[in-house]
């Protein structure tokens, strides 16, 4: 599996910084996995037809 570039990124320099760093990090992950989702799902929505739809 190849690992996300961003996030390896983010890892190496939460190595290196304090506690408050790496808190502040870990919110920059999660902000980008919901934004990954928010795409994700749109994206699903796009795809499926209005006769499926609830």
């Amino acid at each position: 599996m190849i690992d996300d570039p961003l996030a390896v990124a983010l890892s190496d320099v939460a190595a290196l910084g304090t506690d408050r760093d790496r808190d502040q990090i870990a919110a920059v992950r999660d902000r980008l996995a919901s934004a990954r989702l928010r795409v994700l799902v749109a994206g699903e929505a796009i795809r499926t037809p209005r006769s499926m739809t609830w």
